[in-house]
């Protein structure tokens, strides 16, 4: 269990904190264009989140949870001008 937690505190725990804390600096930027963008999160993920493979539990996973908290951040983020999104 110490490495699924270990695992789980750095893709995850690591990824909310530092989107916090962008977020927080980015919402208080001046727009770049007419639609008051402020900035982009890009959060990394992988096929592993949705297709994990044998052996790959923690790490799987964990990109499923980034995939999890991508969508809710954005709806909660958009309001201030910052996008967030996740690539595989």
């Amino acid at each position: 269990m110490n490495t699924f937690r270990k695992v789980f505190e750095i893709n995850v725990f690591g990824t909310a904190y530092v989107a916090k804390y962008a977020s927080i600096v980015m919402s208080k930027n001046k727009p770049v264009n007419d639609r008051n963008e402020k900035g982009v999160i890009i959060m990394i993920s992988s096929v592993a989140g949705e297709d994990g493979q044998r052996g790959m539990s923690a790490y799987s996973s964990t990109k499923g949870a980034i995939n999890g908290l991508t969508l809710p951040m954005a709806r909660d983020l958009g309001k201030y001008g910052i996008r967030v999104l996740a690539i595989a």
